[in-house]
């Protein structure tokens, strides 16, 4: 049997445009979408792929940051052209290299710490998310003192990548989409869910696309699903 020997398939904006089109019956089998309709799609598309980050973990968007840390400053912001749609880990790092986890506050929790200018190696943090890029902040509690800041002792922030916009200033759906290939089908049932109210499709018909896409979506989800073992532990912080 000769099969391709290739795993490198990518699915670009109009692609996904055009399959979302074909299952609502704006066009044909055999038909792409025209300039016109991936434009008119764009908007719809772009919000979409921004609400999937409200999906859970994506594995795949997974990314590191490191931030050094300043002696008597317990706020920071890392050196980003984003923002994390969710933190999920932050460590202290030692001079030694060495990685400590850090334990995470909710916005009243770290307001209820009445020294905030207390200074030692620091335990625990409050991310303060933010709605533009560059604007997130993380507060750390201690503040570090001298001998827990400089070159070599940093904060390593996990978090999770917003997905990338599907085109730029100009919407002609040429992009690739930022998504791993096993994401394509959802992506353009969802977006035949938005686009049907527009284009007439029956309330119906419209219910039956949105059951199949809820079934193509949960098998999908399964994707990012972490296989190792998760372990607890008990909550030591300061009060």
């Amino acid at each position: 049997m000769a099969t391709s020997g290739t795993y490198n398939y990518l699915a670009t904006a109009g692609v996904i445009v055009t399959e979302a089109l074909r299952k609502i019956g704006v066009i044909e089998e055999g038909t792409s979408a025209s300039t016109a309709q991936i434009e008119d799609a764009m908007p719809a598309l772009e919000m979409f792929l921004k609400s999937l980050g409200n999906k859970g973990l994506m594995v795949w968007k997974v990314q590191k940051a490191s931030i050094t840390l300043v002696a008597s400053t317990n706020a920071y912001t890392y050196d980003v052209n984003y923002r994390f749609t969710e933190i999920t880990d932050i460590q202290f790092r030692d001079s030694n290299g060495y990685d400590t986890p850090m334990i995470e506050l909710s916005r009243e929790e770290y307001s209820r710490q009445n020294n905030k200018s207390l200074e030692g190696q620091p335990t625990q943090y409050w991310w303060d998310k933010a709605a533009i890029p560059g604007d997130d902040r993380v507060y750390v509690w201690p503040a570090p003192d001298s001998s827990n800041a400089g070159n070599s002792q940093a904060l390593i922030v996990t978090g999770i990548l917003p997905i990338e916009d599907a085109d730029d200033s100009t919407p002609d759906g040429t992009y690739d989409i930022d998504l791993p290939s096993e994401w394509y089908e959802a992506v353009a049932y969802g977006l035949a869910v938005r686009l049907a109210p527009h284009h007439g499709l029956p309330i119906t018909d419209r219910r039956e696309l949105r059951e199949e896409y809820k079934e193509i979506l949960e098998d999908t989800l399964n994707f990012d699903r972490e296989t190792a073992s998760v372990y607890f532990r008990p909550d030591r912080r300061v009060e």
